[in-house]
């Protein structure tokens, strides 16, 4: 793998006789140290801009002379040789001299270097640390076998030392690294034979060594590096994310540092050679310095990324590293390398494909690109989110960041898919889960399963992709499927075919390499949409929580709030929701035609989502072009379920009206045309009130076709037990009946309906809709009965039963309106004339109906007698007896008999004095005979039990004296309200009182209270 993090800038080299022998770069100066004791600062040139112009100048020389700024030479007195330089940032640049016995530290201003102090122990130092640390500035020396803390505060013009510590360590010091924040003080000390984590917090307290540390903080031990008595090469290097990389000759170990706890693990990177320096590159490289060259290493897997050769042989190097900005010195030159900048290093990957890979690899771990692109993937997470290139967008850098690996993954699972066949890892596992835009999912698939036929795609992809699914065929995948049912319920043996024995050999191989290619071909791709459908059901969760709510609704992902904007930048806000109900459409009616070519049974349950964004008119051509054996189509009902989830009835009802229609054309059985009108009637049953006038409109059409039907149908769509039926305006349907279907019969039997089988229909309605539908039905029950009577006798006295139960119970019939309908001819409406006047109170012209119309002295009878037994009724009742006797006695002669049958049965309850009077003098009296001897009987017994009531009223008065007396002869007197109580001895005063066993006067309380302690 071939990435350029590094790019040279330009070689340095300095006109001097003195050789340099350490370098510092800091904050656009550099300092050079040299081996006589002398230091140069220099202005160094870092802005990426003017490198890049001066890369291009066409001037420009290879050995180019730094900007003298301030030199300074022999700042030490013994002239020795200056071993590093490091600096560090206060108040103003500190630069720290380290030289083979001594630390001294300068201020840097414009003016040149000023000596602030210098901190001697008299032998040689051989590591050194230096780190601000709560505002002073921390010194870690490793002198041989000892460990020197110094802790420095500077004081306007002056440093002065706040505290120096001192540790003793069983092996020389070779390298010392602060591997902690800035709240605490943990160093990682490497000596020859281990390394030594020092916690110089805790009393300087030796948390162990790499080797003796407990196993639960480390997975694996150190005792790979294989420690000797010879001193080795020691380097260590810790990147912003707490890991720490160390370096022992040709061996490297990986720390990770969490949460106090420390982690250790073998370093994937494989070293042929020990590196003279190493140093970390953001966000995840390590440069290994050799002898004329060096290697650009990624630090996760071990791979060298670049290599570049320097040219400097001699092994007394020193490096500096600032930022973006690499110096190697070397004798008097100095070489400037500039990291290439974040956009520039993804770019390389991403582009690698073109120049390295030619074609497709079988083995993912090896293939140039996927391994480019996970690089690429690791390198983008391992990047800070305050990374300048994050900045420079008008997104939320979090945020940013996010979509950015969202557009890298997003080319990981095409490369995945298309090359090795992983469609789970690309749709599930990466797809779905990174919200990889379906246009660029739905370009891997041929043309017959995506939605794009009908729904045009409102993006543009930035290239097309060939999938080796794109020319497979519809029918390819239906011959397929159909040839291994087949196989599996037993055919012809290919062997023993005609084919076979007629067909030369060639032919036949090509045909068996060429049925095999399609049939591996198949198969993939049925593993394929199985992911698919995953990735589209995930993708329509995500699209409709943005359409089902307002758009600054944000979705929660990788714990960021997103927006739709976010995911589609290219779209304005004010066509973003049309944008995002197209988007669900293409899935969903994708989706649809996944399970339709694969898993026919899912196809219903998703149709019957009531939230499905199906294209109505693919799902409709698709599933109506799927017919059975005898040409019926096969997935009606699951098309009838859409066409309702999607409240699209007009549409459903026109489908099965025509399939109606050709079924009435092509053939006139019963059965045929029994299956689609039972289908019509069953989704007209499911409307709901607001598509009444599309129950009414198909209705009236396959009653048209089979009117035989009629009554049948009528009721099963307008009077079953449903709560769609129970929802339809009862007016609007009873005049539909009226009107439209024209019959008088049917419309009756949705009154009874309503009313009589169903009475809550009308609980909620007002008190004139229930007096409209109550007046209608009694008025259809007198015009049956009219028609009826003469030729249907039996069912007119049925319906005079009904209509007579029905007048009677009713509260809300418009009596007078009813009255007026009933004619004067035929018994039935002379009847339900009565009970009508019955209701409200008519009973005389009652009684005077049934006996000059209806010639019936018995019903007359009957009619006053009920009335008289009513309550609150009785004289009522008496005065139509008294008219009924006024009827008979107009034709006295004619009704002799009938006089002396009502007095003989009623004369009771009526008045003697009336009759006798009313009666004309020739009238027999032996007619009167039971009349009267039943009159004296009943007063007789009236007199007797007025003289016994009269007794008993004399005894129970006696009994109540008796009872007065016994109590007024047992009372109990207190004599004022300071009579004491005999149980707790306070005066009863005016409170509740009550008398003991012993008959005296107590407290209420008191007795109580005594009855419980008892």
């Amino acid at each position: 793998m071939n990435v350029n993090v590094l790019s040279p800038v330009v070689k340095y080299h300095v006109s001097s006789s003195r050789r340099i022998s350490a370098i510092c770069t800091f904050n656009q100066l550099l300092f050079v140290g040299y081996s006589d004791g002398g230091i140069d600062v220099y202005n160094l040139q870092r802005d990426p801009q003017s490198i890049s112009e001066r890369l291009k100048s066409p001037s420009r020389s290879e050995n180019e002379s730094l900007p003298l700024g301030d030199a300074i030479s022999r700042v030490t007195t013994e002239l020795s040789p200056i071993r590093a330089l490091s600096a560090v940032q206060l108040n103003y640049p500190i630069l720290f001299v380290i030289e083979k016995t001594a630390v001294s530290l300068y201020r840097y201003r414009e003016n040149g270097l000023k000596w602030l102090n210098t901190l001697s122990e008299g032998t040689s130092i051989t590591a050194t640390e230096i780190f601000v640390r709560n505002g002073r500035i921390c010194i870690v020396m490793g002198i041989k076998r000892r460990l020197l803390f110094f802790s420095l505060e500077l004081r306007e013009e002056q440093v002065v030392i706040h505290s120096k510590k001192e540790y003793a360590l069983k092996d020389k010091v070779k390298s010392i690294l602060k591997i902690s924040d800035d709240n605490t003080c943990t160093l990682l000390v490497g000596v020859i034979s281990d390394f030594v984590v020092i916690d110089l917090e805790d009393s300087h307290q030796e948390l162990g060594t790499i080797n003796e540390i407990n196993i639960e903080n480390f997975t694996r031990s150190f005792s790979y590096f294989g420690f000797s008595g010879t001193t080795p090469s020691i380097h260590n290097v810790r990147s912003p994310l707490n890991e720490v990389f160390i370096f022992k000759d040709t061996q490297a170990a990986l720390l990770t540092l969490d949460n106090n706890m420390i982690k250790s693990d073998i370093s994937p990177i494989n070293l042929h050679s020990a590196p003279l320096d190493v140093r970390y590159i953001d966000p995840m490289y390590l440069i290994m310095i050799y002898y004329k060259r060096f290697e650009v290493v990624n630090a996760l897997t071990g791979d060298v990324v670049q290599k570049y050769h320097h040219n400097i042989a001699s092994g007394n190097l020193s490096v500096s590293m600032d930022g973006d900005t690499l110096l190697i010195a070397s004798g008097n030159d100095i070489q400037h390398f500039y990291v290439l900048d974040f956009k520039s290093q993804i770019d390389q990957y991403l582009t690698l494909k073109s120049q390295t890979v030619l074609k497709k690899s079988r083995d993912p771990k090896n293939d140039p690109h996927l391994k480019a692109l996970n690089n690429c993937i690791e390198f983008v997470q391992r990047t800070e989110v305050n990374h300048e290139f994050f900045k420079d967008h008008l997104n939320d850098p979090a945020k940013q960041k996010e979509l950015l690996l969202r557009d890298i993954f997003k080319r990981k699972a095409l490369y995945l898919f298309n090359t090795f066949h992983r469609y789970h890892e690309a749709l599930v596992e990466i797809s779905s889960e990174w919200i990889v835009s379906y246009e660029e999912i739905l370009q891997l698939f041929p043309t017959f399963i995506k939605a794009d036929n009908a729904v045009k795609f409102p993006m543009s992809s930035e290239s097309s992709i060939d999938s080796e699914f794109t020319n497979l065929k519809a029918t390819d995948l239906e011959d397929s499927l159909k040839a291994e049912h087949s196989t599996e319920s037993g055919t012809e043996d290919y062997m023993d075919s005609k084919h076979f024995k007629q067909t030369p050999a060639p032919t036949i191989r090509s045909l068996n390499i060429e049925e095999s290619s399609t049939q591996i071909n198949i198969r993939r791709f049925l593993k394929a949409v199985a992911n698919l459908v995953i990735y589209l059901t995930e993708q329509r969760r995500i699209h409709s929580f943005f359409t089902t709510t307002d758009d600054k609704s944000v979705f929660r992902w990788h714990g960021l709030d997103i927006t739709a904007s976010d995911l589609y930048p290219n779209v304005s806000k004010e066509d973003m929701h049309s944008f995002l109900e197209e988007t669900i459409t293409t899935l969903d009616t994708t989706l649809f035609l996944c399970y339709y070519y694969t898993k026919p049974a899912l196809i219903g349950p998703l149709l019957r989502l009531p939230n499905n964004y199906c294209d109505s008119k693919v799902v409709f051509k698709t599933l109506m072009s799927n017919q059975n054996k005898d040409g019926r189509p096969q997935y009606i009902k699951e098309l009838l379920d859409f066409y309702f989830c999607r409240s699209l009835h007009e549409n459903a009802l026109e489908m099965l009206y025509s399939l109606l229609l050709e079924d009435a054309d092509i053939s006139q059985e019963a059965n045929d045309l029994a299956g689609n009108l039972s289908l019509i009637v069953k989704y007209l049953q499911r409307l709901q009130e607001t598509e009444l006038g599309l129950v009414f409109k198909y209705c009236k059409l396959i009653i048209e076709l089979d009117k035989d039907q009629r009554s049948t149908i009528l009721e099963k769509v307008f009077m079953n037990d449903s709560f769609e039926c129970e929802t339809y305006d009862k007016r609007e349907v009873y005049e539909y009946l009226m009107k439209d279907i024209a019959s008088e019969q049917d419309a009756f039997k949705y009154l009874k309906w309503i009313i009589l089988s169903n009475p809550h229909m009308l609980e909620g309605d007002k008190k004139e809709i229930k007096v409209f539908f109550h007046t209608q039905l009694g008025i259809r029950f007198i015009s049956l009965i009219e028609i009826n009577q003469e030729a249907h006798a039996k069912c007119s006295e049925k319906l005079f039963d009904e209509a007579k139960s029905f007048f009677l119970s009713s509260s809300y019939i418009d009596i007078p309106s009813l009255i007026s309908k009933c004619s004067d001819k035929g018994t039935f409406f002379i009847k339900l004339k009565v009970c009508l006047l019955k209701r409200v109170h008519k009973h005389e012209e009652a009684v005077d109906i049934l006996f000059h119309h209806l010639k019936d002295i018995d019903e007359a009878m009957k009619y006053c007698d009920k009335i008289y037994h009513e309550s609150n009724s009785k004289d009522v009742g008496v005065s139509l007896f008294h008219r009924l006797l006024d009827n008979l006695l107009v034709k006295y002669n004619d009704n002799i008999n009938l006089i002396e049958k009502l007095l003989a049965i009623h004369g009771s309850k009526m008045s003697t004095v009336h009759v006798i009077s009313a009666l004309p003098k020739e009238f027999p009296l032996y007619k009167l005979n039971s009349f009267l001897i039943n009159d004296i009987k009943l007063r007789n017994a009236f007199l007797l039990d007025s003289r016994a009531s009269r007794v008993l009223n004399m005894i129970r008065e006696l009994n109540t004296r008796e009872k007065l007396y016994h109590l007024q002869d047992t009372h109990y007197t207190i004599s004022s309200s300071k009579q004491t109580c005999e149980i707790c001895h306070q005066n009863l005063g005016y409170s509740m009182f009550s008398v003991s066993n012993d008959n005296k006067v107590v407290h209420y309380g008191c007795l109580k209270e005594l009855s419980k302690n008892k």
